[in-house]
């Protein structure tokens, strides 16, 4: 199996687990609500590899998935009404270049953001994702 096929096979079981444990819903990006969101918060960090979720209450979840992260990101954006949780990388979708040594690192770091009146339910989720990652393979396996 090539490596762009072990990449493939990977993103694909760390989305499904992604999907599964969080129960989110994927949603299109391309709606004036979720790219006013994006916006507000591409003004705080930058943003690579963006999908927009949303929870069984309508909450909107903003995966953004860049290639490099500053703290300082996270904090703007926290001190400007968001909440902001990394995601642990064996359950993160996108993970950037591929390699498949034990031990090796992604390239990106997976964020997830929603508004702070959706602070409790990113708890919850972020929860539920700390005790899945204990499980899951590692981010490299398919």
């Amino acid at each position: 199996m090539t490596n762009s096929n072990r990449e493939q096979a990977a993103r694909e079981r760390r989305t499904s687990l992604f999907a599964n444990t969080t129960a989110l819903k994927p949603t299109k990006i391309q709606t004036k609500p979720n790219l006013a969101e994006i916006d507000f918060i591409n003004r705080h960090m930058h943003l690579d590899h963006i999908s927009a979720w949303h929870s069984s209450s309508g909450a909107l979840f903003i995966l953004n998935e860049p290639y490099y992260c500053q703290k300082a990101e996270i904090s703007a954006l926290e001190e400007s009404g968001y909440e902001v949780r990394v995601v642990p990388t064996n359950l993160a979708p996108y993970c950037g270049r591929f390699n498949p040594e034990e031990g090796a690192q992604p390239w990106t770091t997976s964020l997830l953001i929603t508004t702070r009146n959706n602070a409790d339910e990113l708890e919850l989720i972020y929860q539920d994702l700390l005790k899945a990652a204990r499980f899951a393979p590692a981010w490299n396996t398919q």
